[in-house]
């Protein structure tokens, strides 16, 4: 469980989170009735917070890096999120991944995909969101698959620059445009 969780980067910490207080208490009553010395037993809790520390500054370094979007909003995708959180038409979203996992926080609204935890289908919904986005359709299967979706409103951010419009044409009843981000409105059929 722990070499998997450090080593190969692949658990999920929410596992460890769960188990970690019950765990916990279970250390604490068992060391008050052994007999070891004092510095074993910090000895041990250096042990059990020292790898956790380096795997937490290790991850807030990647993320320092890179501009991850969960993170960091470009000011052009701010400003059309907060079109969509308040005198947007009503509605789910229909955004590129990971970008759609911002939408539900910062607008209340929900998105056709968003986090893996929690989107059904969500390797398939992906996939076919980001070949959307990423200008990767042809015109007539993109419009079937923006009305498929039944998602009024489409969120491009700044790091899916393809024209949707020319992808798209007569479903798309109005673009607004905040600097490099922009939202779709699709019509209603």
């Amino acid at each position: 469980c722990l070499i998997t969780y450090f080593a190969l980067n692949a658990f999920a910490p929410h596992a460890l989170q769960g188990l970690s207080f019950p765990l916990g208490a279970l250390i604490v009553r068992g060391w008050r009735r052994s007999r070891a010395p004092a510095l074993l037993g910090a000895l041990a809790v250096a042990l059990l917070t020292i790898p956790g520390l380096a795997y937490s500054a290790r991850k807030f370094a990647e993320v320092a890096r890179g501009h991850a979007v969960q993170y960091y909003l470009p000011r052009s995708d701010a400003r059309a999120l907060d079109w969509l959180a308040g005198p947007a038409p009503a509605g789910g979203v229909l955004a590129p991944v990971p970008f759609a996992i911002v939408i539900p926080s910062q607008t209340g609204r929900a998105v056709w995909v968003g986090h893996g935890y929690w989107s059904s289908d969500y390797a398939v919904r992906a996939k076919q969101a980001n070949r959307l986005f990423g200008g990767r359709m042809r015109p007539g299967a993109a419009r079937s698959f923006v009305l498929g979706t039944r998602a009024p409103l489409l969120f491009a951010d700044c790091s899916h620059p393809a024209n949707l419009n020319r992808l798209l044409g007569p479903v798309v009843q109005a673009t607004h445009r905040f600097g490099c981000a922009r939202v779709y409105v699709i019509k209603r059929t």
